[in-house]
């Protein structure tokens, strides 16, 4: 995950794309590639780590991210 406050296409989103397992195996799962349910009205405001990483929440998540100027 790319820790420098913006989101990126080689790190962020492909990264969690790389981690998606929708038959459950390989790769493996990685927490920091997991987020829960938008929990509030906006786009960043994702809410904790819920087990498995998932189209809805974790890749659309942080594409949905992608090029956001947070303000």
């Amino acid at each position: 995950m790319n820790f420098d406050g913006f989101i990126d296409l080689p790190n962020d989103i492909l990264g969690t794309i790389q981690h998606f397992a929708p038959l459950g195996t390989e790769p493996s799962y990685d927490v920091l590639f997991d987020r829960g349910p938008q929990v509030g009205a906006n786009v960043w405001d994702l809410g904790p780590p819920d087990g498995v990483i998932d189209l809805p929440n974790d890749i659309l998540g942080v594409i949905q991210q992608f090029f956001h100027n947070c303000v």
